[in-house]
């Protein structure tokens, strides 16, 4: 669906990156407004907006921005209005003023309740924690902090110049400045030193006068540096130091002079303060959720002359960081290069997280790429970490548990002189957490705390929390799952509230839960808490069998880490509490935005700080979570379809860009913005003409081998050979692999839902039917031999008629399974991506089936070969001459073979279509021509040999009469009258006596041959009445014994 837009752009579903839960969000929706109080006749606020333009170029999005020539508070009130009704409706504005009287704050509180979302930069962190402004984040530094660190710095590296010191405000009443002075002024005086504030007027005549009353360092609170630096050189003094706020190219010309007025500059990052605000207002409005840690500070970061590349960084930032190529102020981002070493499980949490990962990759612009062991181990990640190239790159992100060691000090040793973020490890109680540039997670321990608060204020008199764990260890930083159970028991206990744990040696074993849980319902619990994202799913199923999942009088509900479906639909039912959310994707997210702006800064550094109450937490760390979501929580339904994501196959280390990695479903998707009419084309898959020669080549050469066989098997039909076989089910075993053989190569055409439904209907009927016919005819051979010398009575009579109705039963039994699957759940199309170019997308559609329909096929055919082969065996010792037993055991094992290894491996190889297309279709056509070569090459052989000639009744009588003979005269000679196949005599009589009778048995099995029926009837009448017939003379007392059950 495409959404129509004015300037003649649409906004499309990415066909490669959708969830079909989740419509995409169109980035026109979310209208960012940007309302700046400083002037905008400064370098300053050039590299702000440059990097607030840079944010929604990068993501598509309707940026305002507004700022004036001089600062205005009233003019800064009516642009927010104006906002607002151009219907920009998340608002990041410059706080000019401390109090809440001052226009714009008045502005901004009356428009609370108006579905109007506002965020402060630059300055305005003062109003973090007041209720009635209530700003989703700032973006900014400390400002008090940074006046602070100037006057720290100066201490400690040059005191002499601090014996008189004058902080020159450049806009008095601009909350920045005045809060910058307040902090310089309080540090010197705290040290014992003098030192006041001018407000900038007469800047050349103010310098003057400073100098003249022996002044010996000005600290500039904003882009003025340069102009206070041109007056101190201009009155010769050298007396006089200058300490600037913010980089430009002439403060970092000056510093890197040898007799520099400038030692060093504390620099606020603008052009980081307007990207990343604009980029994380975006990431909050898509996935509608906030961010723990609301204050992200962006400085004071302290610069020097030993900078080589601050002359560099200070000319692109003038310039406003372009993103362009051939200039030497340009960036090219293309072949920048984003690491992450994933350590995790693959589950919900990390299938969200890598949606973040590959939405941020795709807007910036850069190669991301992947490292995915399926196992991995402390020393196989660090293995891969050390291996990283250098080359191109920007950013390491590292998503393992905190106790892999060996990564940590691989990190903390790497020259790669690039940012390490750190993801979803809580990183409190580990002691080396300075390996990591940035922490972005969530605290697990105090967000059990937190929980616990929430459960406390609920009413719930017993909670019981399920703890990752055969015992207790009260230990904190072994598990996250076990911090978040002792936040949330510590701090119920510490409530008053009966609190304990439910024990899970493994919680990724689901037949534990019941057990664990099962005392703890009987002794009383109203709550389960469930601290991991595995454990959701199996707690609401026990707790929806004891028929009191609930919440109210009487009931027990739950609570659990991360929004998962299952929560959010249960909460929606009213049976769940709440669900912590450690915002998954914005962990995955905004590690990569802040990669990229330190790549595009040269240098830039996170200074984050913590507003949770954590005892210890590392510094530049970002909380994501906890925020708790209940059913008063807005759009929370909405959160329960976007929030899910699946991930694809498994990715090799390190080689894939996550543009590349195929996912069947993916965390809020975002609609693509092309030109009307001018959509990426989306071309696909096909095999190349060798590729499809050599197949369509294959498939003909082996219907027409078939067909040869079926026309050997008519030619010689009724030879002895033959005739010991049952020749009408050869003959259909021979149609049905003709027509799997000719109908294979429709596994190279394109996948529609029509085509998946044809192919799991055909392949599956026709194999299972010619797999049922060789079982079948197998088992008639295993019951008839298997009665050979037995009494009349239990002689077991077996014919064509028994034999088709087992093959009905069994095919009968494949199309049910198959019928049913299809009406329950019909099959999908998959799309994965295997090439990009600037015009197209090169991709490959697959069939997807429902996962029960398959395990039942598999189930159901899996137990036709097993008890094929079962059968093979009982009945391998079988003669050969007159029967197809073991003909039919090597087919069966062919199948066998195919089943158990070649179409599983088959499937490891999803990611190489046509090498996958190659390992199927190969592997059908050479097993089905092995299938019928076995069982007609050794009949035809035999047919063709001289003595071959038909079984006539002639030869029939002459065979019959030969072992009574023999049966009659060993019996004499030994005086036994016993039963010849079960008496010690001479082996080699009963053998032919055997094989006589036998070929007598096989003769009279053949139903079609009514005539021969008949006449054995007959025979057997006048046997009986003491007349001889036609056959014999002799009195047929040996065969009234050894007499065969009459066909049915």
């Amino acid at each position: 669906m495409a959404d129509d837009d004015d300037d003649g752009v649409v906004a499309v579903e990415d066909r490669l990156f959708r969830n079909a839960r989740c419509p995409c969000t169109d980035p026109r929706a979310i209208k960012i407004a940007v309302i700046v109080a400083e002037p905008n006749k400064t370098p300053f606020v050039t590299a702000f907006l440059a990097g607030a333009r840079q944010a929604a170029s990068d993501r598509g999005l309707p940026l305002h921005t507004w700022s004036n020539d001089v600062f205005s508070p009233t003019a800064q009130a009516l642009a927010i209005l104006r906002a607002v009704d151009l219907g920009f409706t998340n608002v990041i504005a410059q706080l000019s003023s401390s109090s809440l009287s001052s226009p714009p704050m008045r502005t901004i509180r009356s428009l609370q309740g108006q579905a109007v979302s506002f965020a402060s930069v630059i300055s305005g962190e003062q109003f973090l924690g007041d209720a009635a402004v209530r700003p989703v984040f700032h973006v900014g530094p400390d400002n008090r902090v940074v006046g602070a660190r100037a006057a720290s710095h100066l201490l400690a590296t040059l005191p002499a110049y601090a014996n008189s010191t004058v902080c020159l405000n450049q806009v008095a009443t601009l909350s920045s400045h005045d809060l910058r002075c307040q902090g310089w002024i309080a540090t010197m005086r705290g040290a014992g030193l003098s030192s006041g504030q001018v407000v900038a007027q007469n800047l050349s005549g103010q310098v003057a006068d400073l100098v003249h009353d022996g002044v010996t360092a000005i600290y500039a609170t904003g882009t003025i540096a340069a102009d206070v630096i041109q007056a101190v050189r201009s009155l010769g003094a050298n007396t006089t130091i200058v300490i600037p706020t913010e980089m430009q190219e002439r403060v970092a010309k000056e510093m890197a002079l040898p007799n520099s007025l400038v030692p060093f500059l504390v620099d606020t990052q603008p052009y980081l303060q307007g990207y990343l605000s604009v980029a994380l207002m975006y990431a909050l409005r898509l996935t509608r959720s906030r961010l723990a840690t609301t204050m992200l500070q962006t400085g004071p970061r302290l610069i020097t002359s030993v900078d080589a590349n601050a002359i560099g960084n200070a000319a692109r930032q003038d310039a406003g960081f372009p993103m362009c190529t051939g200039s030497a102020l340009c960036w090219d981002r293309s072949h920048w290069r984003i690491e992450w070493v994933h350590g995790a499980p693959d589950n919900a949490f990390w299938a969200e997280a890598r949606s973040g990962i590959i939405l941020a990759a795709r807007e910036a612009g850069v190669q991301v790429r992947e490292y995915l062991p399926a196992a991995p181990t402390d020393s196989s990640t660090a293995a891969h970490v050390a291996s990283i190239p250098s080359t191109n790159l920007i950013g390491v992100g590292i998503a393992a548990d905190a106790s892999l060691s060996a990564t940590r000090a691989i990190v903390g040793n790497a020259t790669w002189q690039v940012p390490v973020v750190s993801v979803h490890n809580d990183l409190s109680m580990v002691q080396s957490a300075s390996a990591y540039d940035v922490n972005v997670f969530m605290p697990d321990y105090g967000s059990g705390a937190m929980a616990g608060d929430l459960i406390a204020s609920g009413g719930f008199a017993h909670v019981t929390c399920l703890y990752d764990g055969a015992g207790f260890n009260g230990t904190r930083g072994v598990s996250a799952l076990r911090d978040r159970c002792l936040g949330v028991v510590d701090r119920l206990t510490l409530l008053r509230v009966t609190a304990d744990y439910a024990f899970l040696s493994d919680p990724l074993d689901e037949t534990l839960y019941a057990s664990a849980m099962a005392p703890f319902i009987a002794s009383g619990t109203d709550l389960f808490v469930a601290p991991g994202v595995d454990m959701v799913d199996y707690a609401i199923n026990v707790l929806q069998g004891t028929g009191r999942f609930g919440l109210g009088q009487g009931k027990i509900s739950g609570a659990c880490w991360q929004a998962t479906p299952s929560a959010l639909t249960a909460m929606g039912q009213g049976n769940w509490f709440f669900a912590v959310d450690q915002n998954a994707f914005l962990q995955g997210y905004l590690p990569n935005v802040l990669m990229l702006v330190r790549a595009i800064t040269g240098g830039n550094e996170l200074v984050f700080d913590t507003n949770l109450t954590e005892s210890v937490s590392p510094p530049r760390t970002i909380h994501a979570g906890p925020t708790f979501i209940t059913t008063a929580t807005p759009d929370y339904a909405y959160r329960a379809a976007c929030s899910a994501a699946m991930t694809g196959p498994d990715v090799p280390a390190g080689d894939v860009d996550v543009n590349q990695i195929p996912m069947q479903s993916i965390a809020w998707p975002v609609c693509r913005l092309v030109p009307a009419g001018q959509d990426m084309a989306e071309v696909e898959h096909q095999l190349d003409d060798v590729t499809m020669g050599l197949a369509i080549a294959t498939s003909i050469i082996a219907s027409l081998i078939i067909l040869a066989a079926l026309g050997c098997i008519i030619r010689y039909r009724r030879t002895r050979a033959v005739r010991s076989v049952s020749v009408r089910f050869t003959c259909v075993i021979c149609i049905l692999s003709c027509l799997l053989t000719g109908s294979a190569i429709q596994l190279a055409w394109e996948s529609t839902v029509t085509m998946c439904v044809i192919r799991m209907s055909w392949f599956p009927m026709l194999v299972v039917t010619i797999l049922s016919t060789i079982f079948a005819k197998n088992l008639r051979m295993l019951r008839i031999f298997s009665a050979v010398g037995t009494e009349t009575s239990n002689v077991v009579a077996v014919n064509d008629t028994t034999v088709a109705r087992h093959v009905l039963m069994l095919a009968t039994g494949m199309a049910v399974i198959i019928t049913a699957g299809m009406l329950a759940s019909p099959p999908e199309i998959s799309t994965m991506e295997l090439d990009r170019t600037s015009t197209s997308i090169v991709v490959d559609k697959y069939c997807t089936y429902d996962v029960y329909m398959l395990t039942s096929l598999a189930v159901y055919f899996g137990g036709i070969v097993v008890a094929s082969v079962i059968v093979s065996l009982r009945s391998w010792w079988i003669p050969r001459e007159f029967n197809e037993t073991r003909s039919l055991s090597i087919a069966q094992y062919a199948i066998f073979f195919t089943s158990t290894v070649i179409i599983p491996t088959s499937m490891f190889v999803v990611t190489s279509p046509t090498l996958s297309f190659v390992m199927s279709f190969t592997s059908l056509e050479v097993v089905t021509v092995m299938v019928v070569l076995c069982l007609t090459l050794p009949r035809i052989v035999y047919a063709r040999k001289p003595d071959a000639g038909p079984l006539t009744g002639a030869k029939l009588r002459q065979s019959f009469r030969s072992g009574r003979n023999l049966l009659e005269t060993d019996n004499a000679g030994a005086g036994n009258h016993n039963d010849p196949f079960t008496n010690t005599g001479d082996h080699e009589t009963e053998k032919d006596m055997e094989i006589a009778h036998m070929r007598l048995q096989l003769y009279t099995l053949r139903s079609e041959n009514l005539a021969l029926k008949k006449r054995l009837r007959i025979a057997t009448s006048s046997a009986s009445s003491g007349q001889p017939d036609e056959w014999s003379a002799d009195p047929p007392a040996a065969a009234d014994r050894y007499r065969v059950a009459e066909p049915q």
